[in-house]
């Protein structure tokens, strides 16, 4: 919507019931309602950003001349109690009784009607004259309805609340339910494009998986992937639905998630939203929109399965039982460092900000940013990662992993020798031998790598792609990389089966997995070798609809967020993290045992047998080598807000 606010028609209607006459007037951002009482004027609006819908509504007496265009809207109210806001149905009605006869109001109310409905949709209209052109196509969506998601209560909720709403909105639809798992996914993969402006589905995201990975195995992914998607929490996680909130409207916890899903699938704009694409040991192939977990997370979400009718409460129960037996999972974490990370966690600025890195600026980095120290130490072949805050950085307990650039001066060590970083002079390498690591092995170590500022140095010049390739016998040779870890996709022509989507056989894109998961990774990713009691990868902001994985996270962006829970960390500090996952400060409530990792890529590996469960956007997958990258392809969410 333009920035400027000018008006496009005034009438003077009465508010039904009543019969005071106000002044109406339509603006390219408001309705607004204007009485004047002793010399004295009192506005009250409507913004089109929260108008859903109108209709136009005849007397039940033939002998009435008046037509009432009623407004539906649904704005964001401050609660009474506490500083939370809710949205709320409000509806407002205008008497047009300008004129002698019904069909002449009837044909003044429909102008405001169709007026209002294509400025909601984001047509630009600017004068009178406009409003006599035009006109606005009727969306067609296709409802799918899980009657088995949750506690069972999806075909209620369309029943209730989806389809109320959408005949208020004026949307047409059909609506089908799912009957056995993988039916979306047929469904969405069989669909006649042309018949449907979207897909709604009212179900968690499990269901949202299923027709994302059924439209990118069609022949034609690449126009089927552009159907915008609408999300209507039916599940008991509803991560997807949260996330779409917390991007519009800034609510990091949603006061009614079934209403602002609504909301945002009638305003039915488009916002993109990432995918990720997904192999595993046994060659399994697709893509994800949210997280592939390990350990305590996938436990508590497949292990509450039994206790699905209890809705959300059930997670609460299945953390409860699993802080009190926490298990430790031994397990191997690759990855493709994010160099270009833009984003900061908690009190901590990223290592990436080039504002800090100008002439003169160490002081500045210093008060403004975390000197984030990073390195490996590896320990009888293990490599294992442990980060920590210099002391004259802002303070914080927030740990955010970075890889850096080669330095072209760098001295090449061999021999087992460790490169790294010293934080008195940011030039001087530190070295470890063998027996330094033997005594380090019951604890995780990581030596320095400074975020250091110099003369007209960028950010980006300071980031290192020099990594080590750990040996059986303990020692490390290094590796350099050229180039560093960027956006651009890897492709190459690749052997691949039948059963994987099309959009990953048709364009033989392997992303950033340039190796199958039963080989080695790539040299230039990085390692970390430990027992964790937690390990997920995310897109997103939430996790679950009360659960901010990464609250700094965007719908469209192309990095995956690592998250670890080492082992060590107590049952009480366990609690408190869990606790902080509601407003998005376990990362810092974690401490030492707390690590989020930019990447592009990465694969984790389970070194155990088999112990606890793997997920896949909540689902259970094999128990086995798996990893994912970043794809350069976007879906369309309904949102109310547009990219």
């Amino acid at each position: 919507m333009e920035d400027e606010e000018y008006d496009i028609l005034q009438e003077d209607f009465a508010l039904y019931p009543g019969k005071i006459k106000f002044c109406i007037t339509l603006t390219n951002r408001r309705i607004r309602i204007t009485q004047s009482s002793n010399g004295s004027r009192k506005n009250d609006d409507i913004m089109l950003d929260d108008v859903t819908g109108c209709h136009i509504l005849q007397a039940k007496k033939n002998n009435i001349a008046s037509a009432y265009l009623c407004i539906f809207s649904y704005p964001l109210k401050k609660k009474a109690l506490g500083s939370s806001v809710v949205r709320q149905r409000v509806t407002k009605t205008f008497t047009i009784d300008c004129n002698r006869t019904y069909q002449e109001n009837s044909a003044v109310a429909e102008v405001w009607k169709m007026t209002i409905k294509r400025l909601v949709a984001g047509e630009i209209i600017r004068t009178k004259e406009d409003t006599e052109n035009g006109s606005l196509a009727t969306r067609n969506l296709l409802v799918l309805v899980n009657p088995f998601s949750g506690r069972k209560k999806a075909t209620a909720m369309y029943k209730e609340k989806v389809k109320p709403m959408l005949l208020e909105a004026e949307i047409k639809h059909t609506v089908r339910n799912t009957e056995y798992a993988g039916h979306a996914r047929e469904i969405a993969k069989n669909l006649k494009l042309s018949d449907w402006d979207g897909i709604v589905i009212v179900s968690g995201d499990g269901l949202v998986h299923e027709v994302i990975n059924g439209l990118m195995d069609r022949p034609d992914w690449q126009e089927a992937i552009e159907m915008p998607i609408g999300i209507v929490p039916g599940g008991s996680g509803n991560a997807l639905a949260a996330a779409i909130v917390y991007a519009s409207t800034g609510q990091a916890l949603s006061n009614n998630l079934e209403l602002d899903s609504i909301f945002e699938v009638l305003k039915g704009k488009k916002k993109k939203m990432s995918l990720a694409a997904i192999e595993t040991e046994n060659r399994d192939k697709y893509y994800s929109f949210l997280n592939f977990a390990w350990g305590f997370i996938a436990d508590v979400d497949i292990e509450s399965e039994r206790l699905r009718k209890l809705g959300p409460v059930r997670f609460a129960i299945g953390c409860a039982i699993r802080v009190a037996n926490m298990r430790l999972y031994h397990g191997r974490i690759s990855y493709l460092p994010a160099v270009k990370n833009a984003y900061s966690f908690g009190r901590s600025v990223s290592y990436f900000d080039s504002s800090a890195s100008r002439k003169g600026s160490r002081d500045a980095a210093n008060s403004k940013s975390s000197s984030i120290s990073y390195d490996r130490r590896s320990v009888f072949g293990r490599s294992i990662s442990k980060h920590c805050v210099k002391e004259d950085a802002l303070h914080t307990d927030v740990h955010l992993v970075n890889a850096t650039k080669h330095q072209p001066d760098e001295e090449v060590l061999q021999n087992g020798e460790s490169g790294g970083i010293s934080p008195e002079d940011g030039n001087t390498p530190s070295t470890s031998n063998a027996s330094d690591r033997e005594e380090s092995d019951s604890a995780d170590v990581a030596p320095n790598a400074e975020n250091r500022s110099g003369e007209d140095e960028t950010a980006q010049d300071r980031d290192d792609d020099s990594h080590h390739d750990v040996q059986g016998d303990g020692t490390r040779t290094p590796v350099k990389v050229d180039q560093p870890a960027e956006v651009a996709i890897a492709t190459r022509p690749v052997e691949v089966p039948d059963a994987i989507p099309a959009a990953w056989r048709d364009s033989a894109i392997v992303y950033h997995l340039r190796a199958p998961c039963s080989e080695p990774a790539p040299e230039d990713w990085a390692v970390i070798e430990s027992e964790f009691v937690w390990v997920t990868s995310m897109y997103l902001s939430h996790i679950g609809n009360e659960m901010m994985g990464v609250p700094q996270a965007k719908l469209d962006e192309d990095i995956l967020y690592i998250y670890t829970l080492r082992k060590g960390i107590s049952k009480a500090q366990m609690v408190s993290v869990l606790l902080g996952f509601e407003d998005g400060t376990h990362i810092e409530k974690g401490g030492d045992f707390s690590c989020v990792i930019p990447c592009r890529a990465v694969r984790l590996e389970p070194l155990n047998f088999i112990t606890g469960h793997m997920t896949v956007d909540g689902e259970v997958t094999s128990h086995c080598s798996i990893q994912a990258s970043i794809t350069p392809h976007k879906v369309n969410i309904m949102s109310s807000v547009s990219d």
